[in-house]
């Protein structure tokens, strides 16, 4: 049998709804229940070896295992014709020393032996059970969802690490619900017109979205026009919001223009 290497890399999805009570400095046991084969070994859900999975390549936690993709997400409500407003997921990525740990190469069901480590390059390993002084933390994902892009978060400190999860989820939360009580306030034939207006959604609802604030000065045209899209939210006229933001870039690209060029 190889030997273990020093280091191996796991990645894990957690739920919106779970991200609460998550320990990110406690030990690292199985993720899931065990289920029972029809041999009577502890299997994980797709069958496998039960136990704690880690491979020896890094690519496979990060991009992987680790990587939450929009769908991973917690439906909330459909939008459109085929769209759905989620929760994100929360991808975590650890670095594990294998020096005092007992690891071991998991045996693997049949039908998944073609997708071994995910079809990447590299070996699959298993544990039972991780202490806390074995591990470390090293990426956490906020994944996608309908109005905000992935946003990755490298670990240096992870208290602050932690504190600047926690606020960047209540925010989106924050913009996620808004969003979600406008949608179901909208009248159906609307709603199915949303579709071709995400990139506005986005605009209205997203971090920073005009829709989110409150603070409407109209001292000059740029605010005026923040002033008028918030008021012709609930007319629901997507195209007339939709020039009026247009109108609102060009101002400011014109305004930026002719600053840049100002002369002193």
């Amino acid at each position: 049998m190889n030997e273990v290497p020093k280091f191996l890399y796991r990645g894990i999805k957690v739920k919106l709804q779970d991200i609460a009570g998550f320990d990110f400095k406690g030990d690292i046991t199985p993720y899931y229940e065990s289920k029972t084969d029809d041999f009577g070994r502890e299997i994980v859900r797709d069958g496998n070896e039960y136990g704690i999975y880690m491979s020896d390549n890094k690519r496979v936690a990060m991009g992987v295992y680790g990587k939450p993709d929009i769908t991973d997400g917690t439906i909330i409500i459909k939008i459109g014709l085929d769209d759905y407003l989620r929760y994100p997921c929360i991808g975590i990525v650890y670095e594990i020393d294998t020096d005092n740990i007992l690891v071991r190469r998991p045996w693997i069901t049949g039908y998944l032996k073609e997708v071994y480590n995910n079809g990447f390059q590299g070996n699959e390993y298993i544990t039972d059970f991780i202490p806390r002084e074995s591990y470390k933390i090293i990426r956490i994902t906020i994944g996608e969802d309908y109005l905000h892009k992935s946003l990755k978060i490298d670990v240096d400190d992870l208290d602050k690490c932690i504190l600047k999860l926690q606020d960047e989820i209540k925010k989106r939360i924050t913009d996620i619900n808004n969003f979600a009580s406008y949608v179901k306030n909208m009248p159906k034939g609307k709603q199915m017109s949303l579709s071709m207006y995400k990139d506005l959604m986005v605009d209205l609802f997203g971090s920073n979205g005009i829709a989110n604030r409150d603070d409407f000065a109209l001292n000059d045209d740029k605010d005026g026009l923040d002033f008028l899209l918030k008021k012709e939210l609930y007319t629901y006229d997507f195209q007339h919001m939709k020039d009026i933001l247009s109108l609102k870039r060009d101002l400011k690209d014109n305004f930026d223009d002719v600053l840049s060029n100002r002369r002193y």
